[in-house]
This record gives C-alpha cells, structure tokens and sequence, in this order.
C-alpha cells in the first residue's frame, strides 16, 4: 500500500469517526428537545388529564437476559438501564450460573430494581429461595411491582429494609428521588454528605444475622453485596451467617476509594473464605476504575 493510499485510508477513517459522533451528538440533542417540548404540552394539560395518562402508561420491557423474558417496569432512564444488568455485569450473571445449586439461598442485599434475583430465580428454574433487600422506597415499589410482572412472589420475598452493623432506626440519605437510582446512602457509612442532596428519611435496619433468627429465614448460600460504601456494616452484622457452612460464595461490589474497603475484605477472608477475582462493576466511561466486584468462595 502507497503512502497515499494509507493517507487516505486514515482520512475516511478520521471523517467517519467525526461523522459519527456529530450523528450521536444531534440524536441526543433531538432526544433532548422532544423531552422538552413534551413536558411542556403535557404541562398545559388539567391536572386530572395528567395524572389519567401517567395511570394508563404500561411501559414494561424485557430484560437482555437470553434464556428467560424476563419483565421489567421502567419508568425512568435508570430503570432503562437496568435492562441492561446482563450486558453491564456479565461477571455476576456467570458468577450466579456457575455455583448456584438446586434449592438454594439467595440473598440479593441492595437489590435495586430486582435483576439479578430475576436471574438467580431463572437460573434455578424456580427451585430457590430468593430474598430481596432495597431500602430505597422509590426503587422497592418498582422491585415488589417487577416480582409481581415475573409472578415470582412465592419464591422472591422483598424487604424494603437496611441491613448494617445494629438493628435499629436510622437515616437513610437520597442523592435523587428517581427509581432505581444506585446512589443512596445509610448514616455512619461515611457517604451522607456526598448523598444527601434530595434529604433523608428513616429507616428500620437490622443486622442480616438478627433479621434470619428473628424470622426463621432460610441461610443463603450465595450472597451478592451491592450497597454503595456500607459493605463493612453489612458484613460486621452477618458473623453468623458467614461462619456457617451454608454460605460458600459470596459476591460483593467494593469501592476502593473508600477507607472501609479493606476492612471488608479482611472481615470476609477471617469467616474463612477465599478471594477467587475481582471486575469492573462499572463498564461505561474511559475513567480509570475504582468499583470493583470480589468474589470469595468458601
């Protein structure tokens, strides 16, 4: 290949990468605009009209896991994203595939929206005992209604709950109203300030190890972890259940910069259990990671 031919084998290349990133760039602009001027006509409306079509609006969609439709109400751009849970964490999707075994325990601890309890029941064909903890109540109602979408109920059972260190009352910090929003925030987990621009509310919380006596719930067998900087809280409150032979893997999303990430894993590794890997938990952006997901197994 000449030297022009590579010249202008660079160029074509160089137009169609700004080509195609103008071409994003106006969708998301056209995007933009049509949310405003349909805001706008629907703001025109009499409050009963409004409130009329927000009832009758059934946006529900599938999931992107391939073996199952599994159902999923979205009503904001979060929960649209949340349809992405396999294709954003597909290390988690195999982790659950590869060690569940029939008739186990699942604990989905800051379940969110509920995707991967959906997977976990799918994967097991039903033949599990899921428990789903969120207590953001925002997300929880989209959660109770996504289980009740999948008719899950009888093997799922939600808790619109915050699992820590103490069973108690606490305050439970918002940094948005928005359902299935990742970032809310317990007190005493260091994150309240960043959080808490939209306030806080009270919350029941309970120690994992109390809320299973008190109850008579089943012992998870796996045990996924995603609670945005109270991991250690979490862990400190479930000594029983991790010193039991019923748990043997565990999965948990850990933010390194936080200065409790290390207790975490020295917490998880004296219970007994092996660190097996870590991955990204977060693939979209070109920023250097810092959240992870560990994987341990007994």
């Amino acid at each position: 290949m000449t030297y022009i031919n590579i010249h202008v084998t660079i160029q074509v290349a160089m137009l169609k990468k700004k080509i195609k990133k103008n071409y994003i760039a106006l969708f998301r602009q056209t995007i933009k605009i049509i949310n405003y001027v349909t805001v706008k006509m629907l703001g025109v409306l009499p409050l009963f009209l409004r409130t009329n079509i927000k009832e009758n609006l059934d946006s529900i969609a599938i999931m992107d896991y391939p073996k199952k439709d599994i159902k999923m109400s979205v009503d904001s751009r979060i929960e649209l994203k949340r349809l992405r849970a396999c294709g954003e964490e597909p290390e988690t999707v195999d982790w659950i595939a590869k060690n569940r075994r029939p008739g186990d325990g699942f604990y989905d601890i800051g379940a969110s929206v509920g995707a991967y309890s959906f997977i976990f029941f799918a994967e097991a064909g039903g033949d599990c005992a899921v428990y789903a903890f969120e207590p953001n109540p925002f997300t929880f109602s989209s959660l109770s209604k996504n289980i009740l979408l999948n008719g899950m109920e009888e093997k799922i059972t939600a808790f619109n709950l915050a699992l820590s260190d103490k069973t108690g009352i606490a305050k439970f910090f918002y940094s948005s109203l928005v359902p299935g929003i990742a970032s809310s925030a317990l007190e005493h987990t260091g994150r309240q300030a960043e959080l808490s621009s939209q306030g806080f509310q009270r919350v029941l919380t309970f120690t994992l190890d109390d809320l299973a006596e008190k109850f008579g719930l089943k012992y998870p067998n796996m045990l996924k972890i995603d609670v945005d900087g109270a991991e250690s809280n979490v862990i400190e409150g479930a000594k029983k259940i991790l010193a039991s032979n019923e748990l043997r893997h565990i999965l948990v999303e850990i933010d390194e910069r936080i200065d409790t990430h290390t207790d975490t894993i020295s917490k998880i590794k004296n219970s007994g259990f092996n660190f097996i890997s870590k991955s990204r938990a977060r693939k979209s952006g070109k920023k250097v990671p810092v959240v992870f997901n560990y994987i341990f197994s007994k």
